[in-house]
């Protein structure tokens, strides 16, 4: 064994070595930083201990790097300080942060950045602050988006999730652990998604909802099996056997004790529980005790009391004691441990009392800076309403001067124009009328001679009328020849497409309405949404597609070949006409409710150029011609 832990720790110094070199001559194996970026984003989410010793040496050459590399730089060095569980001491550095990616960053790089403040927050105990960050990194997500980084999304939710147990705030975990899930799901991360629901039995914990507790753990344990993962199964497992030992289902309880010291990894070769899990002992003393082997039990018992790590160790081994001499005997016994008991329990009181007076504080805190945040909105309000009305009074009296302005100067130039126009007028009607008198007899004179010329050809033109007449008569017989000809093509015409015509007769858009929301893919879609543990699949997708091309073949037509909508677009406009209400198609889709008010407002400015509520956007949906 020491033989092994020598070459071990031997090893470990080598490849320490051998990183701290690789770091030092990076920047001369890599020409530019943007290899050494790169690098660095591919290890980030499953190795950022790789990473810190990577980017750590080139620490103090940042400055050197142009603005954009050198934020960069710092966003991934602080994440991976971040995964690997670094302490913040100040926020600072993740404030910088937050202005530059604000400005300049990707939707994802805004999250990362509120979340890594948040993070810095919370670790300086400003949970107000920290929850904030983390509704304002949920916020920069853009879900509706290809390249959405729905993984670290999920991890954003978890930690804000974490936040809300922390200020007994069940209602607002639950509904953040249902989008981390969803998040995970979008992901590809199952096991991540499992984790949401795992996590849900804190909840019905904060609510002392034990049976609740016990059907959300047994989800995730199946879930866990489902995914081969035994070792995380047994873990969340564990959590319920106090649960069936007080009611009376010891089989279950036997099952979970074997389970869990076979499958969850947490024991050596010796059977011996890694430190820091000891309470667990505590647990399988119950168990003993339920089955009656009171002797078992007080060995568990008295092995948590030696190794006990906190008080609320010591307060479990001293409360086990007191059961099993409650059940056993001698008396002496049963009033020491109860006199422990009871002193451990004062100590811990003590302790929890503490905390609860933290509690209490965050939570003071957290409402005393969402009223302070509301005040200062207020305020804000109203002197922007007082600027925008200044503003728009000098707005309008400037458009009424330049309009006033405009006026008088179009009439002037009117008048300047219509004087010009009467002089021209005027000289070219004395050039007229002296040229009307210089021709007037040479005029008499030809007309006299066009008027002999005239009676000379009355002859010939009567001719000419007779040879019209003739023609005329033809044409008409020809004309009428045609005009039955396409009498005959248009009853043709008619009869082809008289059944296509009876169809858009007969079918009214209120049918088409009521066909499409009693289709069974939309039932189904309904049923997710009232059972949101899964998400519709692609097959799902393509039969609403068909559906809406077979009942209503305008409504595609219309929105994909005139508008370049994106995919999630397009199926917000699907599930909004199937009559799916907006808190479902956040379900379906995985969008926050509030975003999916916000699609549909910017669909409506997309679709129509107009500003407008959702509420809008929905009735341009409906009114959508049928052909």
């Amino acid at each position: 064994m020491a033989k092994f832990s020598i070459t071990f720790h031997t090893k470990y110094h080598i490849l320490c070595l051998i990183f701290s070199l690789l770091a030092i001559t990076s920047c001369t194996k890599y020409q530019n930083y943007n290899e050494l970026l790169d690098r660095a984003d591919s290890l980030i989410k499953l190795n950022p201990d790789t990473v810190i010793q990577l980017l750590e040496p080139i620490e103090e050459k940042v400055d050197e790097m142009e603005t954009s590399k050198k934020m960069h730089y710092l966003l991934l060095l602080t994440t991976a300080r971040n995964k690997c569980y670094t302490f913040f001491h100040s926020d600072s550095l993740q404030q910088t942060l937050v202005d530059f990616y604000d400005h300049y960053g990707t939707p994802n790089e805004k999250m990362m950045s509120h979340y890594l403040l948040g993070r810095a927050r919370s670790d300086m105990g400003e949970t107000p602050e920290a929850m904030k960050c983390y509704q304002e990194a949920v916020e920069c997500a853009d879900t509706t988006s290809v390249d959405c980084d729905w993984w670290n999304l999920s991890r954003v939710y978890l930690q804000l999730a974490h936040e809300y147990y922390e200020s007994y705030m069940p209602l607002e975990m639950k509904e953040t652990l249902r989008l981390a899930r969803t998040s995970a799901l979008h992901a590809g991360d199952t096991i991540t998604s499992i984790f949401a629901i795992a996590r849900l039995s804190e909840v019905y914990e904060l609510t002392e909802m034990s049976d609740s507790l016990a059907i959300v753990t047994e989800e995730a344990v199946r879930l866990f099996k489902d995914n081969g993962r035994e070792d995380l199964a047994s873990q969340t497992l564990s959590l319920l056997i106090e649960y069936y030992v007080e009611k009376g289902n010891l089989e279950k309880a036997s099952q979970i004790v074997k389970y869990y010291e076979g499958c969850s990894g947490y024991f050596d070769d010796n059977h011996e529980i890694e430190s820091g899990r000891e309470i667990y002992y505590y647990s399988k003393g119950v168990y003993y005790l339920g089955i009656g082997q009171a002797d078992s039990a007080e060995w568990m018992f008295r092995r948590l009391l030696q190794q006990a790590q906190d008080m609320n160790d010591t307060h479990a081994a001293h409360l086990g004691l007191r059961k099993k001499y409650l059940l056993t005997g001698p008396k002496d016994s049963l009033v020491k441990y109860a006199l422990l008991s009871e002193s451990s329990n004062d100590s811990l009181y003590q302790e929890n009392y503490k905390e609860y007076v933290h509690l209490l504080q965050k939570r003071f805190n957290y409402t005393r800076h969402m009223e302070n945040e509301q005040r200062l909105l207020v305020l804000s309000d109203k002197k922007d309403k007082l600027v925008l009305l200044i503003i728009f009074t000098f707005i309008v009296i400037s458009i009424l001067a330049a309009a006033f302005y405009q006026i008088k100067r179009k009439e002037k130039e009117a008048l300047l124009k219509e004087y010009r126009d009467d002089i021209k007028r005027l000289r070219q009607l004395k050039s007229e009328m002296a040229g009307l008198v210089n021709s007037k007899d040479v005029t008499i004179v030809k007309l006299s001679h066009e008027s002999v010329m005239q009676r000379a050809n009355i002859d010939e033109m009567n001719g000419y009328i007779l040879d019209l007449t003739e023609k005329l008569k033809e044409a008409r017989r020809l004309t009428t020849e045609a005009i039955l000809a396409k009498n005959e093509e248009i009853k043709k015409i008619e009869k082809k497409y008289k059944k296509y015509d009876q169809f858009f007769i007969n079918k009214t858009k209120d049918e088409i309405i009521k066909t499409i929301r009693k289709s069974k893919i939309v039932q189904k879609l309904e049923f997710y949404v009232s059972h949101p543990f899964q998400l519709p699949s692609k097959s799902d997708w393509d039969m609403l597609d068909q559906l809406f091309h077979d009942t209503h073949p305008n409504f595609p037509a219309t929105l994909q070949d005139s508008f370049d909508l994106s995919v999630n677009e397009y199926r917000v406009c699907q599930l909004v006409f199937a009559g799916i209400s907006p808190k479902g198609i956040s379900v379906l889709m995985g969008f926050d409710k509030s975003n999916v008010t916000n699609i549909r407002k910017r669909l409506l400015t997309k679709l129509t150029g107009k500003n407008g509520k959702a509420g809008e956007f929905d009735q341009y949906l409906f009114n959508i011609p049928i052909v």
